[in-house]
């Protein structure tokens, strides 16, 4: 990390060192075959609290090399949303929505469904892009391009909503996507971002949260203050709890100005001492893992893990068990 990508500072405690790892996302045909490597680093800025990746790999190395890799997230909660979007001052039928990825689309068909009239979303083919379901990692670089942003909205009505569901934790640059976004949606219109909420894994010790598609790894307070130096006015917040991952959303209001940006960043003790455990617990948990997984190997027992995606991946890697492993399912 050269700067925390939330306040600028340069000051950060390292959390959790994974060492150099291959991407989750890779799937070598060989063991032969080169698998390009990044170094693993979990930390918190010592100055607002935000726990981010330290290191980022290459951004046109994580892009997937396989159509067939596609991510899902949970959607029980998006009629409701959707219900609530449509309450927002100032908007009407006629009021435009657009969406940033794939992930936007069935949101974008229940707001159709209830009665908005003008919906688009961001069109890999405008920013050059051929995957057909490019994701995140593919698309957000692109978008921090101002030029990219006028183009966008020369072929598309500028949104009075935009609807960025699972992308603000995957962004390289947060301060210049932001700044983007800023500049898509109209003076005095509402961004309404989705990321996961990692509390749970924290306080659980779950160390298969880190992934190196997700930069930023969200509390509810480091939630609330990333906007805090941003054109974006904190507006709404909903919260939809599942059981694994548990959703937060930020309903932002582009009404702010330079002069109005906050110049002081506080942490909170709460997510100092969330920080604090998770890196003092590591080892311990690591021990655990390795005493348990001996002991299995010791019996003779032969051990797979069923699953490949970037919880089996990191799970393997971190903790460091591929040779108590027969196979992965």
């Amino acid at each position: 990390m050269t700067v925390c990508q939330a306040c600028a500072s340069s000051e950060s405690d390292v959390l959790v060192d994974g060492g150099m790892q291959a991407l989750c996302n890779a799937y070598p045909s060989s063991l032969e075959e080169y698998a390009y490597q990044f170094h693993v680093l979990l930390g918190q800025c010592k100055t607002c609290g935000l726990i981010q990746l330290l290191r980022t790999p290459d951004e046109n190395e994580i892009i997937p090399k396989y159509e067939w890799i596609t991510y899902s997230e949970p959607e029980e909660h998006l009629d409701e949303l959707s219900d609530q979007l449509l309450k927002l001052p100032g908007l009407t039928q006629d009021s435009v929505f657009c969406g940033i990825t794939y992930k936007d689309d069935s949101t974008l068909e229940r707001l159709r469904r209830r009665g908005i009239k003008t919906t688009w979303r961001v069109s890999p083919r405008d920013l050059n892009i051929t995957l057909p379901n490019a994701g995140s990692e593919t698309v957000l670089p692109k978008l921090n391009d101002e030029s990219t942003i006028k183009k966008l909205i020369d072929k598309n009505q500028r949104p009075d909503v935009i609807i960025g569901r699972h992308v603000l934790e995957h962004a390289f640059d947060t301060q210049k996507f932001l700044n983007a976004m800023s500049v898509l949606v109209k003076p005095q219109g509402y961004v309404v971002f989705e990321v996961p909420d990692c509390t749970k894994n924290l306080k659980e010790y779950d160390y298969t949260m880190i992934w190196e598609e997700h930069i930023l790894y969200f509390t509810s307070t480091s939630f609330s203050k990333l906007f805090q130096n941003t054109f974006f006015t904190l507006f709404q917040r909903f919260y939809y709890p599942y059981t694994d991952e548990n959703v937060m959303i930020a309903v932002v209001k582009n009404n702010k100005s330079d002069n109005d940006f906050k110049k002081t960043w506080v942490s909170s003790n709460e997510e100092d001492f969330f920080g604090l455990m998770f890196s003092k617990n590591f080892d311990v948990i690591y021990k655990k893992i390795h005493i348990y997984f001996q002991g299995l190997f010791n019996q003779n027992k032969k051990l797979a893990i069923f699953g490949a995606g970037h919880i089996s991946c990191m799970f393997i890697n971190l903790f460091k068990i591929k040779n108590y492993i027969s196979f992965v399912v």
